[in-house]
């Protein structure tokens, strides 16, 4: 009996001298931990569905602490105020940011920070536990947004029913069966086709040819006018020059003389004025056909002519 008693006070022992360890352990994980843990209280002004006391709160990706609590603010029953512990406070800064994210494949909800520069001041409250307010989540602004993306979607589906009402679907209907009968008649008219153009290639060879042939003709006909015409207009030129010169002299001497040409005509010749002016009047004559043949675009007068093109 003795034996007995002696093993059981030393298995009782050996029992609790493990849960003391243990106990131990336990508290110098939990509390030994928590000397550089700091305290933040995170206001969200959307549903906070899917997060839980323990949830995880990451930054840039990385573990950073969890979720210690959660609830309605009081103050407004609209927000939720949410109390997270994180392991390293340094990373807290004014501008840091956060906002309600979610498990891509299980739809678990956590908490992302982002943001926050080493120039910027640490996070810090005199009253407390600091606060951070929260940015909207993609979810809840696709939410918000809802309602317009809905009324857009439902204008866009107005619209297609509208173009594919019955009228234009017969519209439709219509230019693809022209242009189908479009496309058999050119299959059927495809020879037809070739000789057209084979025709008018050759009617282009031919056109050219024939301006060719008049276009030599014309250098020819300028060359051999331009030899000939060109003394004739210029003789024809200094023939009126030379007349007008004698009948400029011949009215200056009328004049210089007018009383003597009076006295004679008042003694019998007064046929002399008329004749003056018919002089005259051939001379004016002769010079505006001389004008005449200077402006003249006749080939014959060494002029030449402007080209013309006639089909």
């Amino acid at each position: 009996m003795e034996t007995r008693a002696n093993h059981l006070l030393i298995g009782g022992f050996a029992i609790a001298v493990v849960l003391v360890t243990l106990a131990s352990l336990l508290w110098l994980g939990k509390f030994g931990g928590d000397r550089n843990v700091a305290f933040y209280d995170i206001v969200f002004s959307e549903s906070v569905i899917g997060l839980s006391k323990g949830s995880v709160v990451s930054y840039n990706g990385v573990p950073v602490g969890d979720v210690v609590s959660l609830a309605v603010d009081p103050k407004d029953l609209a927000r939720v105020v949410v109390r997270v512990r994180i392991g390293d406070p340094g990373l807290m800064r004014r501008d840091t940011q956060a906002t309600l994210g979610f498990a891509a494949v299980t739809g678990v909800a956590d908490i992302r920070l982002s943001g926050g520069s080493l120039d910027s001041p640490k996070l810090a409250s005199d009253k407390g536990v600091p606060v951070i307010m929260a940015t909207l989540s993609p979810l809840a602004k696709f939410t918000a947004s809802g309602e317009d993306i809905m009324v857009n979607i439902n204008e866009v589906v107005t619209r297609i029913s509208e173009l594919l009402s019955t009228e234009n679907r017969a519209h439709v209907s219509t230019v693809l069966n022209n242009l189908d009968a479009l496309a058999t008649t050119l299959g059927e008219e495809r020879q037809a086709l070739g000789e057209a153009i084979r025709q008018l290639s050759a009617a282009s060879g031919q056109l050219q040819s024939t301006l060719a042939s008049i276009e030599g003709a014309a250098r020819s006909a300028q060359s051999l006018m331009s030899g000939q015409g060109g003394p004739l207009v210029a003789e024809l030129r200094q023939t009126v020059e030379k007349l007008d010169a004698l009948a400029a002299s011949l009215d200056g001497l009328v004049k210089d003389n007018r009383s003597a040409v009076n006295s004679f005509s008042q003694q019998g010749l007064r046929q002399v004025g008329p004749a003056l002016d018919e002089l005259r009047a051939t001379l004016t004559s002769l010079r505006a056909l001389s004008e005449q043949i200077s402006r003249s675009d006749s080939p014959l007068l060494g002029n030449p002519q402007p080209r013309e093109f006639k089909p």
